[in-house]
């Protein structure tokens, strides 16, 4: 909850949901077919978008440049569709398309119809309302005021588009209408700042359960063996982290079993008691240990 307080979420028949800000159906995303792949005939998988940490224990963070960029564009004129909005706020992507549009103007780059009113010039020259422009600026007049009022059109007009229910933004984002501007809702999608883990408590590490091939002690283990609801997830809004039901498959609990590990609490829950800070898996059994031999 955004207030920070911690509730057990796993209760039998609880029904929890993710709040990312985020419109992500991993099931589309796992599809064959998908646009801007290299080959769309081979669809996305896990390991695509989500690759461990430097640890390797954990998930690194997905973040646009690298895991979307491919695939969606932030194309904002039609006329240079090679030009990408930054990915960003948006307040921040206003300034950048001013910025595109105010060049245009003053350069004369891919400048469109309204500010060119003549096709043909001399090469390296302005012409048309660009060239009146020019004078005005330099002359100090209402020019200025002209073009600025051109480039804040253009800015906002693209910007608009960017933010419509069919732009680029609300395609993936959360976009809500605040006092009449478009407001993005902030993306919270964890690993992200003060929340590095969905289980801040439990002593987990991916490495150790990537298993490719099964042994006589061991199953193979995946992402799927875990996150299997991912590939028929239809919203951003589902939680596929697995259920102690999941984790039993393998972990015996305290006791030996089969092809299974044994797994008192403490190998994976840091034990933690209101009288002294959190303990450790080893220090919890030491002072197991230590009891033992006191009885």
């Amino acid at each position: 909850p955004e207030s920070g307080e911690r509730r057990r979420a796993s209760r039998p028949g609880e029904d929890i949901a993710e709040n990312s800000g985020l419109l992500f159906p991993h099931a589309k995303h796992l599809e064959v077919g998908l646009r801007g792949l290299e080959d769309p005939a081979t669809p996305l998988d896990c390991g695509d978008c989500h690759q461990p940490d430097m640890t390797g224990r954990l998930m690194a963070p997905v973040d646009f440049e690298s895991h979307c960029e491919s695939c969606h564009s932030l194309a904002f004129d039609s006329s240079d569709p090679a030009r990408q909005a930054p990915h960003g706020r948006p307040e921040f992507v206003r300034v950048a398309l001013a910025e595109f549009y105010a060049r245009r103007a003053l350069g004369g780059v891919g400048a469109s119809p309204e500010l060119e009113s003549s096709p043909r010039r001399r090469p390296g020259t302005a012409s048309g309302l660009l060239a009146e422009r020019r004078a005005g600026i330099e002359a100090g007049d209402e020019g200025f005021a002209s073009l600025t009022r051109w480039v804040d059109r253009q800015a906002n007009r693209a910007a608009d588009r960017m933010l419509q229910s069919d732009g680029g933004c609300a395609e993936c984002h959360t976009v809500e209408t605040v006092d009449g501007a478009a407001v993005v809702t902030p993306v919270r999608v964890v690993p992200f700042g003060g929340a590095e883990r969905w289980l801040p408590l439990v002593d987990f590490d991916h490495a150790a359960h990537d298993i490719p091939e099964p042994s006589r002690d061991m199953p193979a283990a995946d992402c799927d063996t875990c996150h299997a609801a991912a590939r028929t997830a239809e919203s951003a809004d589902a939680v596929l982290m697995p259920s102690i039901e999941t984790c039993r498959e393998c972990h015996a609990g305290g006791e030996p079993s089969f092809r299974k590990i044994t797994s008192p609490c403490i190998l994976c829950h840091d034990f933690h008691m209101k009288t002294h800070g959190p303990w450790s898996a080893a220090e919890a059994m030491a002072a197991h240990g230590r009891d033992e031999k006191r009885s």
